[in-house]
């Protein structure tokens, strides 16, 4: 008989799931992978210990059916080599068809706000971009996400992002740097990233230029990272020198600069980003007005999981939203 709570996540993940595991009726077609041999889901947040699946518990795990143990990673849950019940295979399939039900509802809440938001806006829904914020995620959730119809996924780090992309498949999904991108990081991430959101200097904009002659890639498009609050712990070009390094890119042959974006200060209120938000979007008429973007409006790379919706209200283009999507991060303990 099955512990009660895995009973309840099989009957709630059913209307995200097709097929059916000898032992049980409902799983998601992403795991089909569950009737195979050895069973390695080590990139999947369960929450199982001791053959119980316990709700609202993130846990990293992986089963090898040779040693019938549980192996536990990054979770501060004291949890490693405790066995687990012989029901664990259909346990998982249960978990993993729960994990992607619960991945299935947030993508569709995140859509249902930026489509209100959007039409209250007047704006087109298409005007619109959802980049799906995936770093710390691994590439087996990225690969859930992309089933479900997600198309774009930001990263932060280029050296995180290159196992990610390469196990997930460079050309499976369109790929946002949305971090800062180091000098000696640029050779690998003109390979990896298909948009580049952290551009923040002459310097970094001649970099990869050369990076892209070398590796014989026609166009990178980028964006100009601006700093709007004056914060010491992040990236971003002043204000004033914003019309110099667009035109330095504007003369490079290779890039491309199709709008700004903004990492505003965060506030409990997210009504007090909005004048970030507001400051942002003048600037690129700004520059629009110039011909920087050429025959296009230009880019607006700002609003979070937080404050999305208000982004929304004023001109963002391009939403950077993880949390919403994929929970929140696990942190490494201590």
């Amino acid at each position: 008989m099955l512990p009660p709570q895995a009973s309840e996540t099989c009957a709630s993940a059913s209307s995200a799931t097709s097929a059916s595991c000898g032992q049980c009726q409902h799983y998601a077609n992403a795991s089909q992978r569950c009737q195979e041999r050895p069973f390695n889901i080590a990139d999947w947040r369960l929450g199982i210990v001791n053959g119980q699946l316990i709700a609202g518990c993130q846990l990293s795990v992986r089963y090898s059916p040779n040693s019938d143990r549980l192996s536990q990673f990054g979770n501060r849950q004291s949890a490693i080599g405790r066995r687990v019940s012989p029901q664990l295979d259909l346990l998982l399939c249960i978990t993993m068809a729960a994990a992607v039900n619960v991945l299935q509802t947030r993508i569709h809440e995140v859509r249902r706000k930026i489509a209100a938001a959007v039409q209250k806006s007047g704006r087109r829904p298409e005007s619109v971009t959802l980049v799906a914020v995936s770093k710390t995620h691994p590439a087996a959730v990225v690969r859930a996400a992309i089933d479900l119809g997600l198309t774009d996924f930001g990263e932060n780090r280029v050296q995180e992002a290159e196992d990610k992309i390469v196990a997930v498949g460079r050309s499976a999904a369109r790929w946002h740097l949305i971090g800062h991108l180091q000098a000696n990081k640029v050779r690998r991430a003109v390979k990896l990233f298909d948009v580049i959101h952290s551009l923040d200097s002459i310097s970094l904009a001649q970099r990869l230029e050369r990076a892209c002659i070398e590796s014989g890639r026609e166009e990178l498009t980028v964006l100009i990272q601006v700093d709007l609050a004056g914060e010491t712990t992040k990236s971003g070009i002043a204000v004033a020198e914003v019309p110099e390094l667009a035109k330095s890119v504007n003369d490079c042959s290779r890039l491309k600069l199709i709008g700004l974006m903004i990492l505003p200060p965060f506030f409990d209120d997210p009504e007090n980003v909005r004048p970030f938000f507001r400051r942002l979007k003048d600037l690129r008429d700004e520059l629009q007005a110039g011909g920087f973007f050429g025959q296009n409006s230009g880019e607006l790379s700002m609003g979070m999981t937080h404050d999305f919706e208000i982004a929304i209200a004023e001109g963002a283009t391009m939403l950077r939203v993880g949390t919403a999507i994929f929970g929140e991060r696990e942190r490494p303990p201590g």
